[in-house]
Parts: C-alpha cells; sequence; structure tokens
C-alpha cells in the first residue's frame, strides 16, 4: 500500500488458534488508510498459513527466526511506512472504531504522543470476563504510569512514530513488563490522549508470560529502579507506593493463576512486602486487604482450582469497587 497513515505491528509466534480473528478485526476497522506488519516470530504452528489465507493488500508477513516478543515488535517498527504506529499482538481483538476514534484524539492534540482507550478482559473464546481500570487521564502521564500500567495492554495504543525514534524501542533484555517500560519513556517526553470508550479486548491466557510471576517481579522492579534513578524530589516521595502496588498486584495476580498450595506461600510473600513497603495500605485498602488475607489462608487448606473458583466469584461480588480490583488488571499486561 503507498504511504499508509498508520502502520499496525502483529507479532505472532505459534498464533494459529487466534490470529485470524486478530487480523479480521484490523481488516474491519472504519479507518482504512494502514498497512498490516505481521512478524512471524518463527512460529512452528500454522501461523503463516493462516496468514496467508487473507488477500487483503495492505498485510505484509515477515518471517524471521524466533527472538522473542520485544524483537518482533522492533522489527515490525523498522518495517514501518506511517506516521502512526499501532500494536496489535495475535491474540488480542480491536473494536471497529479503535484506529478512527485514537486517530482524532491524537490529531485534536498535536503535542499528545500517544492515544489509549479502555480495555475489556475476554477469554480464548472471546466471552467478556471484565472490565479493566478505566481510568481516563490526558496530560502528563507519567505519574499515574509509575503505580502501574493503566494502559493495561500492549495492544492498546496509537503512538507517533517520532516518539518511538525518540525513545527507542522495546527492550529486549525485559522478558515482561515491556509494554509498561515503553509507554513510561514516552510518558517522560509527551502528554497523553485518552478515548474513554472500551476498544480493545485483552484475551486472558493462563500459561501466558504474565503468569511467571517470579519473572515479572524481577523486571518490574528494574524498571522501577530505573525511573526513580534520577527522579525528583517529588517524585522520589512515590516509590514507597509504587513499590507497595507492584507486590499486590503480585498477591492478587498469583491467587489467580497458582496451581499449588506452595505456591501460596509466594503470595503471602508478595502481600507481606506490598505492606511492608506502605504499611498505611491496610487502612487505605482495608477491605481489599482482607479479602486478599482471607483467600490465602483459605487457599492452604482447599484446592487451588477451587481458590480460583472463589476467586472469580468474590471479583463479581464486589464488582463496584473497580478501583480496588482494578489493581488485578492494571499493571504488566505482556503475553
Amino acid at each position: 500500500m503507498n504511504d499508509p497513515l498508520i502502520s499496525i505491528v502483529m507479532p505472532a509466534y505459534n498464533a494459529a488458534a487466534t490470529i485470524e480473528r486478530t487480523i479480521q478485526s484490523a481488516l474491519m476497522q472504519t479507518y482504512e488508510h494502514f498497512e498490516l506488519i505481521i512478524i512471524d516470530d518463527g512460529s512452528k504452528d500454522e501461523t503463516v498459513q493462516r496468514v496467508q489465507s487473507f488477500t487483503d493488500p495492505r498485510i505484509r508477513l515477515c518471517s524471521y527466526p524466533n527472538g522473542g516478543h520485544s524483537v518482533a515488535r522492533n522489527r515490525g517498527i523498522r518495517l514501518a511506512e506511517g506516521e502512526y504506529i499501532a500494536f496489535l499482538d495475535a491474540d488480542d481483538r480491536w473494536s471497529a472504531d479503535k484506529l478512527e476514534a485514537q486517530l482524532h484524539a491524537l490529531c485534536r492534540n498535536p503535542q499528545a504522543g500517544l492515544a489509549y482507550s479502555w480495555v475489556d478482559y475476554v477469554d480464548i473464546t472471546d466471552r467478556f470476563l471484565h472490565a479493566g481500570t478505566r481510568i481516563k487521564l490526558n496530560g502528563n502521564a507519567y505519574p499515574k504510569l509509575l503505580n502501574g500500567n493503566f494502559l493495561e495492554s500492549g495492544s492498546n495504543p496509537l503512538i507517533r512514530k517520532a516518539a518511538i525514534d525518540r525513545v527507542g524501542g522495546f527492550d529486549p533484555a525485559l522478558r515482561t513488563a515491556t509494554d509498561w517500560d515503553m509507554w513510561l519513556r514516552i510518558a517522560a517526553c509527551y502528554p497523553f490522549v485518552c478515548v474513554p470508550t472500551p476498544q480493545i479486548y485483552y484475551r486472558v491466557l493462563l500459561d501466558s508470560v504474565s503468569a511467571n510471576l517470579p519473572q515479572m517481579e524481577q523486571c518490574c522492579l528494574h524498571i522501577l529502579k530505573k525511573n526513580f534513578a534520577d527522579a525528583p524530589p517529588n517524585l522520589q516521595v512515590r516509590q514507597p507506593a509504587c513499590l507497595s502496588n507492584l507486590y499486590l498486584y503480585l498477591a492478587l495476580r498469583s491467587l489467580e493463576v497458582n496451581r499449588s498450595r506452595s505456591q501460596c506461600w509466594q503470595s503471602i510473600r508478595y502481600l507481606r512486602l506490598a505492606i511492608q513497603h506502605q504499611p498505611q495500605m491496610l487502612k487505605q485498602r482495608s477491605r481489599l486487604a482482607a479479602i486478599t488475607l482471607t483467600k490465602l489462608l483459605a487457599s492452604l487448606l482447599i484446592s487451588p482450582r477451587g481458590m480460583r473458583s472463589g476467586l472469580s466469584r468474590l471479583k463479581h461480588l464486589f464488582s463496584g469497587e473497580k478501583k480496588k480490583w482494578g489493581m488485578v488488571n492494571e499493571l504488566m499486561c505482556d503475553k
């Protein structure tokens, strides 16, 4: 396609089960002046064949040896011809007006480097699970991003390519939380603009990279350390709260994915560190802390599968507490 305004970069590794639905959600966009760059990251399944079944001239398929998610995205960035770049993971989907709405938001706010929307969570069959955090922020997003990745999905934003060129690509040294790292670097240089409607459908997979919590812990600590190393005093005071938020997220995420009673002790460690970094959280989030501690103790007595089911019921019961339960959703969402 000649001179597309938007380049969609889609990394794909063994994505045959979902990639057709993902591609269709891109091709059905109401804004049509884009290219779709699909980076096959050394897939061993039928990913390439599924992509080749599409004949839309906007699709460009490029195959490479496996390099990982960040390397695949960076390869797509280098191939991109558009003035704007969107990332779409091969198991997520968009609403039909996603690109159009975000592009209009950036055009109305020429100083902004990134436009984002809200996220809904779905399962492998595209069945709705729960809403994301629904945070609306226009302007300086950096302090809020230090508390957690409220964009929630790498498939979320539309970004000016000039902003990516300025801050650099995704960090291949990070095994997870690469989205959060990138958004923080952009937020340090550019305002954000929000499209306050759910337009990204993030597919929850228990065997995803984000289920490797020790790895996530190390990567997130590295990101926070890097960002606070040169932070001004008004941000330095936020560090204990940011660390507490991280460990509270890890505790809640651990309860969702743990498959053995022994892993419950990992959850208890995370909760202990959350309290240690910010003791006042017991008062500020007393209800959530009580629910979490109760479930931790109960999970030592009954099966992890039963406890995951119980967590789902608790989240439904307290669905009105969006800001509290939102911490389960709002941090690092790399798959």
